[in-house]
């Protein structure tokens, strides 16, 4: 099958050399075509994540969910604090979900310099990370959120913050597992969790490594067995 991937495109611009985020989906017999460019989508204001080089990575694309039911990707745009959903066949920007040019109303917390959306229940509901700013030692919280696509109302259902055990985060994500429970991947910290939907930890995996869980899903099945 294809796939879809984004990588950065470097612009030089007054104020300094900008990475942009390009999305492109690469064919089974090796052609690429592109779908989506942040650069044709929003003016850089300057800044960003430097890469200690004197370039700028911004709005930083840092996650992708594909919603196969619709064809459409969602992409987690850091620097902007927004969801954002494009259509893979036309690559049109069909909407933002949080921040400054949001199209949606958030009932209930919002989220900022999040990681890992991803869409259950047929795509009305939707979870992800909210990293909080690393910078300032926010600590992270995992949200999830029930969707009206027909009044674009984003209602806050359910959250997890572990007493706000976990600053300074980068990476990881949220998904909603059998039961009611959530799976909380607590990214550079390198702990995992199973969360039950009263907020009980029922399960933990901890790395121990000094290394960190980037992304992960959840499966239903994996080679022919239920999980």
């Amino acid at each position: 099958g294809s796939f879809v991937t984004i990588r950065y495109v470097e612009h030089v611009l007054d104020g300094g050399v900008m990475k942009s985020d390009l999305m492109e989906h690469v064919q089974p017999d090796g052609s690429v075509r592109k779908v989506w460019d942040t650069f044709d989508a929003f003016e850089w204001p300057g800044g960003g994540l430097e890469d200690g080089f004197g370039r700028f990575s911004w709005p930083h694309a840092n996650s992708m969910y594909y919603d196969a039911k619709n064809e459409k990707i969602l992409v987690s745009l850091y620097y902007l604090g927004t969801i954002a959903q494009i259509d893979l066949a036309t690559g049109q920007l069909d909407w933002m979900l949080g921040g400054e040019f949001s199209d949606w109303t958030i009932v209930g917390e919002s989220f900022s310099f999040q990681h890992g959306p991803a869409l259950f229940d047929e795509g009305r509901g939707l979870t992800l990370l909210d990293n909080g700013d690393a910078l300032l030692g926010d600590a992270g919280v995992a949200r999830a959120y029930l969707l009206d696509e027909g009044t674009r109302t984003a209602t806050a259902t359910w959250k997890f913050d572990n007493n706000g055990a976990y600053t300074h985060l980068l990476l990881g994500g949220v998904d909603p597992v059998p039961g009611g429970a959530y799976a909380v991947n607590w990214g550079t910290r390198g702990v995992l969790q199973r969360v039950s939907a009263e907020g009980d930890v029922e399960l933990e995996l901890s790395s121990n490594m000094g290394s960190f869980f980037g992304f992960t899903e959840h499966l239903a099945e994996f080679a022919g067995a239920s999980r």
